[in-house]
């Protein structure tokens, strides 16, 4: 029998819809399953800050969102961290390496290719995205693929814990749509050559069965090719023109 191997992951659910003030959170949050974690208060603002064994990060935060999500005090899980906007000094942090290694990277004093900041650009200390970072890292390969996958997968978390709110989401498809028509336009332009190609497909083929078939039996082939075309797209085999 295969043991499973589980690792300790540290991260932080923020929450909303509770405060400080809210009536048995404490023994509610325990209950519902949420007994590796610690509960804290900023201005208000409740978070727990979990260290949870589990066979991956994706399967810990999940399973700690619906672990909360049950409890009796309609919490609703806000944001997961660490968060995915970061500052030089808290790329130093998180990667455990000096501040000044960190600030020649920045500066692209070393290491032209580091990513530019992308936030608070006016400010002292601008903002990095940390899948970003990440990123750089593994293609450098200062980092492992894991440690890749556990920025892309917390950033697409918030990601989707955000368009649960049903106006966020509709905002948000109804500015992709504004933005992405250029992108649409392109797709019909890309279609509509697609459909050039079949057509042109459909008639070389039509006009090589003519040669060996009645007409009645071409237009079969014809009709049979057409439907084919239309469920597999079939492109050209590779050296051949349209041309019979």
């Amino acid at each position: 029998m295969v043991k499973e191997i589980n690792e300790t992951y540290e991260f932080t659910l923020v929450l909303k819809n509770v405060d400080d003030t809210t009536s048995k959170l404490e023994d509610s949050l325990y209950e519902a399953g949420c007994d590796d974690a610690l509960i804290n208060f900023r201005d208000g603002t409740v978070y727990l800050d979990f260290h949870r064994k589990s066979k991956s990060l994706k399967e810990a935060v999940i399973k700690a969102i619906k672990e909360v999500e049950s409890a009796s005090i309609n919490a609703i899980v806000a944001y997961v961290t660490p968060e995915d906007w970061v500052t030089e000094s808290d790329i130093a942090k998180r990667l455990d390496c000096s501040r000044q290694t960190v600030s020649l990277w920045c500066k692209r004093k070393r290491r032209k290719s580091f990513p530019k900041p992308l936030m608070k650009l006016s400010y002292q200390s601008p903002f990095w995205k940390w899948r970003d970072i990440v990123e750089w890292l593994y293609e450098n390969k200062l980092i492992g693929k894991n440690e890749l996958e556990k920025a892309v997968f917390l950033e697409n978390m918030n990601a989707a814990l955000e368009e649960r709110n049903r106006k966020i989401r509709n905002s948000i498809q109804s500015l992709l749509k504004e933005i992405q028509l250029k992108d649409k336009t392109d797709g019909e332009k890309v279609s509509i050559e697609k459909k050039k190609m079949d057509q042109e497909w459909v008639i070389r083929a039509r006009n090589a069965s003519h040669k060996m078939l009645s007409k009645k039996e071409a237009d079969a082939v014809t009709k049979k090719l057409l439907a084919t075309v239309k469920k597999e797209k079939k492109p050209f085999l590779k050296g051949e023109s349209s041309k019979s």
